[in-house]
């Protein structure tokens, strides 16, 4: 089994990987041409001056679930466990494990301590079901049309799918309605 390791050095992240063997890691790939973030590497070593900040698996639920369970058991309360099925490669789970604190609703709740924003003044936008979090704790939740149900469910507003590039689409808007406001 393949692994990825998301990895981040002096604010560059980078996706370190062995070579792709699997469907799963293959598809995910070639779902993200050219970016420059993938590095195959012979032996998934976290290089000295990176940080690892998550270890993903994509595979078959029945490869990963003993996976999650063993970490779980060791682990336990120090690392957050997040299993879920891939949205774009069917039949297949992403399992990522990170710290406990390393998600998407406690980096939200960190950067808008930081920023002195509070969450409700917050837009958070999403596609799938590792959005949940951010989702329960942003303040406007906008889904993309081809979002996980749970998450439209969710949603204040849905736009068009992350294929027609609705969240740029959506910030561009937002910022033409600023700036006609502004010289109104």
């Amino acid at each position: 089994m393949k692994q990825f390791i998301c990895t981040q050095q002096y604010g560059e992240g980078g996706l370190l990987h062995e070579s792709l063997q699997r469907e799963g890691e293959k598809a995910f790939f070639h779902s993200r041409p050219h970016d420059p973030r993938f590095m195959e590497v012979k032996f998934l070593i976290c290089p000295s001056d990176y940080r690892t900040l998550a270890l993903t698996y994509i595979g078959l639920h029945e490869e990963l679930e003993p996976i999650r369970h063993e970490v779980t058991e060791l682990f336990g309360d120090v690392i957050h466990a997040h299993m879920m099925p891939d949205y774009y490669i069917p039949n297949h789970y992403f399992l990522e494990f990170s710290h406990a604190k390393a998600n998407k609703r406690d980096g939200l709740q960190l950067w808008s301590s930081h920023m002195g924003i509070d969450l409700e003044n917050t837009v958070v936008f999403g596609d799938h079901i590792n959005d949940v979090g951010l989702f329960e704790a942003g303040g406007t939740r906008i889904a993309v049309r081809n979002a996980h149900e749970s998450i439209q469910r969710l949603a204040d507003h849905i736009i068009d799918s992350n294929e027609l590039d609705g969240v740029a689409r959506y910030i561009q808007q937002q910022m033409e309605m600023s700036i006609t406001e502004t010289i109104l």
